[in-house]
């Protein structure tokens, strides 16, 4: 029978003979009630008020590694606000499993993290606790709807990592200039090249389209210019990857007009093409106007 009880369990040397330090478990309490409460504020339906409480109440302790039972805490008296923030536990204790199974299983929705805090607040949960001898932190819920459970180990974290980079990343039309090192024709990682940039960074994995293969070719081993689709990093502006779209090999002739002509045409290419998804999107859903009119950017 459920009894919305939470069963934590935490694995490894430094508790394996089932005891724990204190300052170590104030602050695994601390972290997960934490975690919890921006769980809660991520809620889609965001029905519970501000003033409302994640509470949880350690109900027993068992040996096997360092194993922890908690319950949410009963309404001290019969109010409305009350039993609603113990339902709010429960649907936050609900949420943190369903969304550190997404994780493990690479089937995150970002429809609980709209801002990121999710992942990060996870990130530091894992940072807190694993570790100095705790190898994973075992979750079992006992809920009205069903019961779940769900492991958070290192596996996870890294996950969780990759999760915060890729939520980052952003799709630019971007240029850049510097030495084409490299680059492949055939296998696995076929067209594909390397690009050692003017700044120092070196693009690995550049991806190029089947008809700029020959243009790939003559300027292996050559400074070029190139414009394409980056993925950027908003944190700080890195590109994460890219894919050229045009290219240009510099030459002692080639001159900053020529530059600056690939790039506006490309762009213009780029927009126009925008347009038009947006224009058939829209029309999908019977918010656009008549076909013809989604070729109206597009020069004859």
């Amino acid at each position: 029978m459920a009894d919305n009880s939470i069963n934590i369990r935490l694995r490894g040397e430094a508790v394996e003979d089932g005891t724990i330090e204190l300052e170590r478990l104030l602050e695994f309490g601390d972290q997960l009630t934490r975690t919890l409460y921006v769980i809660a504020d991520n809620l889609s339906d965001k029905k519970h008020k501000k003033k409302e409480k994640i509470s949880l109440t350690l109900t027993e302790v068992h040996k096997g590694s360092f194993a922890m039972v908690f319950k949410p805490t009963p309404p001290l008296q019969t109010s409305f606000i009350k039993e609603f923030s113990e339902t709010l536990t429960i649907r936050a204790l609900e949420q943190l499993i369903d969304i550190l199974y997404q994780v493990s299983s690479d089937a995150w929705s970002k429809v609980y993290d709209e801002s990121h805090q999710v992942l990060e607040t996870l990130k530091s949960f894992g940072q807190s606790t694993l570790g100095a001898g705790v190898e994973a932190i075992d979750f079992e819920f006992k809920s009205s709807k069903q019961d779940y459970f769900v492991t958070y180990n290192d596996e996870t974290y890294v996950r969780l990592v990759n999760l915060i980079e890729e939520t980052r990343i952003e799709e630019r039309i971007r240029d850049v200039k510097g030495k084409l090192v490299m680059a492949n024709f055939r296998g696995e990682d076929k067209f594909k090249c390397g690009i050692e940039l003017d700044s120092g960074q070196y693009l690995s994995g550049v991806e190029f389209d089947e008809d700029l293969a020959d243009l790939i070719k003559d300027a292996l081993r050559q400074r070029i210019y190139a414009v394409g689709i980056a993925g950027v990093n908003t944190e700080n502006n890195e590109i994460r990857s890219f894919r050229i779209k045009s290219i240009l090999k510099i030459t002692t002739q080639t001159s900053p007009q020529d530059l600056e002509d690939l790039f506006t045409e490309y762009k213009s290419e780029y927009d126009t093409l925008a347009n038009f998804k947006q224009g058939w999107q829209e029309m999908l859903a019977g918010q656009g106007h008549h076909i013809s009119q989604l070729w109206d950017d597009i020069d004859d």
